[in-house]
């Protein structure tokens, strides 16, 4: 702030200082304003951060971020200037929503990493919604199963009472089976699931499933 500071006085008073400033150009029309259908808005925040006011700049993407979603360039951009703030309540905040709309677009390994940066940032981080928690833990089984696994005890804990959290909990007795190798575990979760949810809709997959480890 300073350093801009200090810029604009110089500017300011040049005369008094003696010196002569070059002729103003001609801004040049923004050509690359249809790359990204918020570019202008992405360049007004760029000329914020640039003179220092990256708080006005974070305050004006997420404006735009609330009242009616954005490009995936202004979500980027968005956390960038949350790290230079070094904001990570912010940037656990807009993980959340940004987790919503990668997994609904079906961009796998973005939704992926967006998770891992943002339990780094808080152990407690989960999706919002709870359709959202099979999606991410399946997508996550396939690179790093142990994080699929605590997402679909995470969904067990945040909504204990859900009608699917015994398909979900079978769909972690899977990942252990099969993607973990751990069959011992798999059937230890299959019992668990027999015994405390004799009457769910997902009984008969939850006991077939049990059958089908018994014989391996």
């Amino acid at each position: 702030m300073s350093f801009f500071l200090l810029g604009y006085l110089v500017y300011q008073y040049h005369e008094a200082l003696g010196f002569e400033l070059a002729p103003k150009k001609k801004e040049l029309p923004r050509t690359h304003a249809k790359l990204d259908p918020d570019q202008g808005v992405i360049d007004d925040c760029e000329a914020l951060v640039l003179q220092g006011n990256t708080t006005e700049a974070a305050a004006r993407l997420r404006t735009l971020i609330s009242a009616r979603g954005a490009t995936a360039m202004v979500h980027e951009r968005y956390r960038q200037i949350l790290k230079l703030n070094h904001d990570n309540a912010g940037l656990v905040a807009h993980g959340a929503t940004w987790l919503s709309v990668l997994l609904a677009q079906e961009k796998m390994p973005e939704a992926i990493a967006l998770y891992k940066e943002s339990a780094a940032l808080d152990p407690a981080f989960m999706p919002r919604a709870a359709e959202e928690f099979a999606i991410l833990a399946t997508a996550l089984s396939t690179v790093e199963p142990n994080l699929a696994i605590g997402v679909l005890q995470g969904f067990s804990k945040q909504f204990p009472k859900s009608k699917i959290v015994p398909r979900n909990l079978l769909l972690a007795a899977k990942i252990y089976a099969e993607r973990m190798s751990d069959v011992v575990a798999a059937q230890k979760l299959i019992a668990q699931l027999q015994q405390r949810f004799p009457d769910s809709v997902h009984i008969s997959a939850i006991n077939d499933y049990g059958v089908l480890l018994a014989g391996r």
